[in-house]
Parts: C-alpha cells; sequence; structure tokens
C-alpha cells in the first residue's frame, strides 16, 4: 500500500462545516491574532438537496476572498461580493450541479438548472453583471458580450428569477471564541511522525505511539458529541457530505482528512505486520467517516483481494471507481479511477474471466494511454492465453 497525502488547499484547509448552523469559518491574515475570520452566515430554512449547492456557492466565494484578501477592505460586517469573485462562485455552483445530476437524475432545481444552462453557453460573467450587478461594480468589463447573452437570454432564460442564499461576513475572531478541546494541530504532527516511523520499518511503534494516539483524540472529541462527523480530503466532498442522507437530522460536521487518515495508515502499520484482517476494520472506521472517499475503497478492495475474497474486492473496487468521479482534479481522478479498474482486473483474471479483465485493462488505456501497469497485465493475459493452445 502507498499513502500520499493531499491536504485541503487554500481556506479551506482544517474547515468545520455545519448544515443548519449558523457560521464556518476560514482562514484569513490576521485570524492567527485574533482579528479577522471570513464567515459563512447561512441559515436554511428546510433542508434540501439545493442545500449543499449553495453550501458549495458560499465556500467558494470563502475561497476566493482568502485567495484575494489584498483587494477586500477588511471591516467587520457584511462582504460585498466583487464582480469576479460571484463570477467564479457561481459557475462553482453550476459545474456542481451538473456533477450532483449526473449521479441523481431526480435531483431538480429551476434555478440552478438555468445557471448550468447559462455556464453550457460560456455566459456566466455576463449573467452575473446582468442578474446580479453591485452598486460598487461601477465598470463594465471589456470582454462581456452583452448584446450576445441578452439576446440568447431572451429565450433561453424565460421569467427567470435570480436566487442569492446565505452571506459572507468578516467577524472579530474574539466576539465567538470557541477554544477547540482538541489540539488537531498535535494530533497532525503525531500522524506526520507516526508516518515516518512506519517508513523506517517500525510499524508496532508506529500504532502504539503515534496513529492509535491520534484516533483517540478525534474519538474522545466527537463520540458523544450528538454529530454526524464525517473527514473530507477536499471541498468536493466535504459537499457532498452535507447532502447525505440525515434521518435523524443530527447537526452534520466536516473535518479534514487526519482522523481518517489515522485509520488508513494504521491500516497500512497493520498489513506490514500481516494482521489483514484488522486492517480491514480500520479502513472500514476509515469509509465510515469519508464513505465518498476513492482510495479508502480501494485499499478495502486490496485486502479483500489478499484474503481471496474476490466477489467483495471487486464491488469494492467498483465502488472506489464510483467515488473517483468526484475527484476535483482531472488527474487524481484518472489515478483513483484506473487504479480502481485493475484492482478489478486482477481479481478477473484469478477467476479466469480474461475477456472482462482484459475489458478492464483496455478502459485504464482509454483514459490513461500511458498506465504501464495496464500494459503489462495485458501482456500476461496474452501469455496465458498463449498457454491454453
Amino acid at each position: 500500500m502507498q499513502y500520499a497525502a493531499r491536504p485541503w488547499s487554500g481556506a479551506l484547509a482544517g474547515a468545520a462545516l455545519a448544515l443548519g448552523l449558523a457560521c464556518a469559518s476560514s482562514a484569513a491574515p490576521g485570524e492567527s491574532d485574533g482579528k479577522i475570520a471570513v464567515s459563512i452566515v447561512w441559515n436554511p430554512d428546510a433542508k434540501s438537496p439545493e442545500d449543499a449547492l449553495w453550501l458549495g456557492y458560499l465556500l467558494a466565494r470563502s475561497v476566493y476572498v482568502n485567495e484575494h484578501i489584498a483587494d477586500y477592505e477588511l471591516k467587520i460586517g457584511h462582504i460585498t461580493p466583487s464582480f469576479e469573485e460571484e463570477s467564479t462562485a457561481r459557475a462553482e455552483a453550476g459545474r456542481m450541479y451538473l456533477e450532483m445530476k449526473a449521479k441523481d437524475a431526480t435531483l431538480e432545481s429551476p434555478y440552478f438548472s438555468d445557471l448550468a444552462r447559462v455556464q453550457g453557453a460560456s455566459f456566466v460573467r455576463e449573467y452575473v453583471w446582468t442578474y446580479l450587478r453591485q452598486s460598487a461594480w461601477a465598470t463594465l468589463p471589456d470582454d462581456l458580450r452583452i448584446p450576445e447573452f441578452e439576446a440568447w437570454a431572451k429565450t433561453s432564460l424565460v421569467a427567470h428569477q435570480p436566487v442569492t442564499k446565505g452571506e459572507l461576513r468578516f467577524d472579530d475572531g474574539k466576539k465567538h471564541p470557541a477554544p477547540p478541546r482538541l489540539d488537531a494541530p498535535k494530533l497532525h504532527a503525531l500522524l506526520l511522525k507516526g508516518r515516518e516511523v512506519m517508513s523506517q520499518g517500525d510499524s508496532s511503534r508506529a500504532i502504539r505511539d503515534y496513529f492509535d494516539p491520534v484516533i483517540a483524540g478525534y474519538s474522545a472529541e466527537y463520540k458523544d458529541s450528538g454529530q454526524r462527523v464525517y473527514s473530507a480530503e477536499n471541498q468536493m466532498q466535504a459537499i457532498m457530505y452535507t447532502a447525505l442522507p440525515n434521518p435523524d437530522e443530527r447537526p452534520v460536521v466536516v473535518l479534514d482528512s487526519d482522523w481518517s487518515a489515522a485509520y488508513l495508515l494504521k491500516a497500512y502499520a497493520l498489513s506490514e505486520l500481516k494482521r489483514v484482517p484488522e486492517a480491514q476494520t480500520e479502513l472500514r472506521a476509515a469509509i465510515a467517516l469519508s464513505p465518498m472517499n476513492s482510495q479508502y475503497f480501494s485499499e478495502l478492495a486490496y485486502t479483500q483481494q489478499v484474503l481471496k475474497d474476490c466477489d467483495a474486492s471487486i464491488a469494492s473496487y467498483e465502488q472506489a471507481a464510483s467515488n473517483a468521479e468526484f475527484e476535483p482534479d482531472g488527474l487524481q481522478k484518472t489515478a483513483d479511477t484506473t487504479r480502481a479498474w485493475r484492482g478489478q482486473g486482477y481479481c478477473l483474471v484469478e477467476e479466469g474471466k480474461l475477456d472482462r479483465a482484459e475489458e478492464m485493462y483496455q478502459k485504464c488505456l482509454a483514459r490513461d494511454p500511458h498506465d504501464d501497469k495496464a500494459k503489462g497485465e495485458l501482456r500476461y493475459i496474452r501469455g496465458i492465453r498463449a498457454k491454453q493452445k
């Protein structure tokens, strides 16, 4: 097994997001001094699939503000979006709607359907200027095609009503102190040290002195909190977790990836110690925290493969491939998808289903023509067939 840390980027690192709660904050310069934080104010009237989309829109705005903080006057209170900020966030919301709808054909939203249509016609900036213009936007950007957009909108945005939900604020962090009982930076340092110790060949010590303390720290913080807790690697996962079924309507909190990564690393260490069934237990704990994580399902599938349970392994690899479709990074999506397809191919070869295995490896090459592992497996299949003649 291999582990590659993929931390959250920008302002989303370490954020805790909760649908139905008033506020989630991401760091702006000065927050470490207790001065300014960018806060998301979000009070949905009723839970619906659109909640995740509006939260994603607000997160995209928050990321933009933090990445362009020098362009803003850091005054406590409501943040009026800049034109570029609003355009970026609406484009992200339209993209998320299409991705969610591709997975759930029953998802319907008149507003986001219109927004996706705007995005498909490459008129997001023109739409934002025409329908969402703020008084602070004094100068019309030179690249806008307003006449073309207005002509298009007459037939494509009939009876359209612009909608905005939630807001961003600059807040004084000292006004709402909520010091965590959890020392997350310390636990993160333990996680990194444990990975180093494991790489040096001392898996038992890595588990005892590093991975188990991280798991225990998070468990003590959240096991009796009454919250539904997820651990996400990226913004897309965080948004999806807020939209997952929540029948008991418990508050939802999305943490960064450290907690689930501790289970993953412990599973690696247990595998090194030839304790594969125990590794499976840890991987299932990681999946419970991060059910949209492709890597975790692939690692579980690998342990099932080791234990000669190919049917279970193929099912896990299929879930890994499905989860990979939500990866925001194209290269990572390809890597996770082809890994899952190669895993299925291996099991199919073990079961003597060479035609189906060959199909999986050909899919890998269609996605990534430079996939040398898939090429090697296809050569192996040709060798098996040659011996069978």
